[in-house]
């Protein structure tokens, strides 16, 4: 097998389960990405501002 036989027919395979597997153990390990931190905080950051008829 040669080179470019190796990224016709392992080369995709390769990369697929590299990803599947990079974001399954980026899910499990990292913390919520920042941008949701945020929005948690202002979500409940000012309680009074609500208003109930």
């Amino acid at each position: 097998m040669d080179f470019h036989d190796f990224l016709i027919f392992v080369a995709p395979q390769l990369v697929l389960i590299c990803s599947v597997v990079f974001v399954f153990i980026w899910g499990a390990k990292a913390a919520p990405p920042a941008f949701l931190q945020e929005a948690e905080k202002t979500d409940y950051e000012n309680p009074e501002e609500e208003t109930y008829n």
